[in-house]
């Protein structure tokens, strides 16, 4: 995972930066290579986002989630968590398991000294989720993350772990899914989770 984390952190880095010169004079030519790429927009942050990715994720048949503990989801005070009862979304969240080595380095990153204790909750939230509808799997993971995916069926929103701020807070791609970056995160995904029982 590191690899691939390496990997597409590299290839968004140099596109990213490309949308930075876009403020500094010369602006439709690196929106030109976003658009090109399926970068549909980028959001400050998730609060930024969220009335776009609640119409989005209403509009899908499926709903896939990469992330360390999953709480935007989860937590029954958060926006996004109304999707847990949506019996027509086949849900698939992938998230840390309280054994993962990479758990407390990411915890001292955000300066949580619970972080075990709130993935506990999360899942604990999505286990009774599940009692009621039969859509949502769960299963957890023993990576480093350092980027959130949400997967749906007409696009993908990328946000990033960075050191200092949780998924929520970093800016958020929306990535087309004719997009190669899209297929690239679709396969990422995949590939951990047929990894993870």
């Amino acid at each position: 995972m590191d690899l691939l984390s390496d990997f597409w952190l590299s290839v968004l880095a140099s596109f990213i930066g490309g949308y930075a010169i876009a403020f500094i004079g010369v602006k439709w030519i690196p929106l030109l290579k976003l658009k090109k790429l399926g970068i549909l927009k980028v959001y400050k942050n998730q609060s930024h986002a969220i009335n776009s990715m609640l119409n989005d994720i209403g509009k899908s048949n499926m709903l896939y989630v990469l992330a360390m503990k999953g709480d935007s989801f989860s937590n029954p005070e958060r926006p996004l968590s109304k999707f847990l009862c949506n019996t027509q979304i086949e849900q698939r969240y992938l998230i840390s398991s309280i054994e993962n080595k990479h758990l407390q380095t990411r915890g001292d990153e955000l300066k949580i000294n619970s972080i075990k204790q709130c993935v506990n909750v999360s899942i604990t939230n999505f286990t009774i989720a599940q009692e009621t509808n039969k859509n949502i799997q769960i299963k957890r993971h023993n990576e480093l993350v350092r980027f959130r995916i949400i997967l749906l069926r007409d696009y993908l929103y990328l946000s990033f772990q960075e050191k200092k701020n949780p998924g929520r807070e970093s800016a958020i791609l929306k990535i087309s899914n004719k997009s190669p970056l899209y297929e690239g995160f679709c396969t990422s995904f995949e590939s951990l989770w047929d990894k993870y029982s």
